[in-house]
């Protein structure tokens, strides 16, 4: 019993899934033929990326759309393995790789890829041509736009068309496809400035838009409210003027994770420990007119001559920093920042 039971489990940790499929360039309306090579098992579950489903061990399906396809494979509901599949037309075509493009479109400020699809089973010379022929701003991320796939994102909300050229083996081919770029609610950088102007730059990760005039009540109370000179940090008050007894040039702070973000007169933008501010390191030498602490995106933001900086939050651990600091934006004279969490 013992040995049986042994070998079941052996056998049941044996399995390996892998498949292949026939034709290796399919085209759109052709059978397409898949072959389980997986060892051990007893029941298969295909997913062929279009809606379409198998039980078969060896089935066959048809692609109605040219496209780049996930075909899941998974045995005895256990382990499972997944492969890409590239459904050509019988013409040159392309296709945007985000999930959903042709019926919800696409985001600003997102990374989006276009794949030209072209079917080629004779390897004869092929060149492609990519380019935006009307919409709004947008920056590539492929050094060429000369490539099988192009790779971009998107500033500006609208429809874009986009055009690839394939010359294949002589013969050129022009195709449009217009694609709806969506805007994105996202959280806000807020800012204000010595003349009381208020600003703001909305972030996708590590991009933002352009600066924008706040002209909303809630950014504009956020603002006003903002202040760098007391804030409440695990049920205690803190105060410039308590503070001061470790650092006498303190003009202002933020306390996160057991350290104090300081703004000073003599040494510029530091971080120290709380709460008497040993072990003291300079981050900006040029010092800060104001400073935020994100906790929600780890990231703390200060202002200084050049414009607003930002860099992740130090390790609570040490002080010690290794990321350089970005910049947010060119805008001087800022008094004031903070971060606005309403998405709009």
């Amino acid at each position: 019993m013992i040995l049986t039971l042994g070998c079941i489990l052996m056998g049941c940790s044996s399995i390996t899934v892998d498949f292949s499929f026939s034709p290796t360039q399919p085209r759109a309306g052709e059978t397409v033929t898949f072959t389980n090579l997986s060892t051990g098992g007893a029941d298969w579950a295909w997913s062929f990326g279009d809606g379409a489903t198998s039980m078969f061990k060896n089935p066959s399906t048809i692609y109605r759309q040219p496209g780049r396809y996930m075909v899941t494979l998974k045995v005895d509901n256990n382990k499972s393995a997944t492969k890409e599949i590239t459904i050509y037309d019988t013409i040159p075509n392309f296709a945007c790789t985000t999930e959903y493009a042709d019926s919800l479109g696409l985001n600003i400020y997102e990374d989006v890829t276009f794949q030209a699809l072209v079917y080629n089973p004779f390897d004869y010379p092929i060149s492609y041509q990519w380019s935006i022929t009307s919409g709004g701003n947008y920056t590539p991320l492929s050094d060429y736009q000369t490539e099988e796939t192009w790779k971009l994102y998107f500033h500006q909300q609208g429809t874009y068309t986009i055009q690839l050229c394939v010359v294949l083996n002589g013969d050129t081919t022009i195709v449009l496809h217009d694609y709806t770029v969506n805007d994105v609610p996202a959280s806000a950088v807020l800012f204000q400035t010595a003349n009381d102007s208020c600003w703001r730059r909305r972030i996708y990760g590590s991009r933002t838009d352009m600066r924008q005039r706040v002209d909303y009540e809630e950014g504009l109370q956020i603002l006003a409210n903002k202040q760098d000179t007391f804030q409440n940090y695990n049920g205690h008050d803190y105060y410039l003027s308590q503070l001061r007894q470790y650092l006498p040039n303190l003009e202002g702070f933020m306390i996160t994770s057991r350290k104090i973000y300081a703004r000073t007169a003599n040494l510029g933008f530091c971080i120290a420990n709380l709460p008497d501010a040993n072990n003291l390191v300079v981050i900006d030498p040029e010092g800060a007119t104001a400073i935020h602490v994100d906790n929600v995106n780890n990231r703390i933001y200060w202002a200084n001559n050049n414009g607003i900086q930002y860099m992740p939050l130090i390790n609570s651990d040490n002080n010690h920093f290794t990321t350089l600091p970005t910049t947010l934006d060119s805008i001087t004279q800022v008094v004031k920042l903070a971060v606005d969490p309403t998405l709009r």
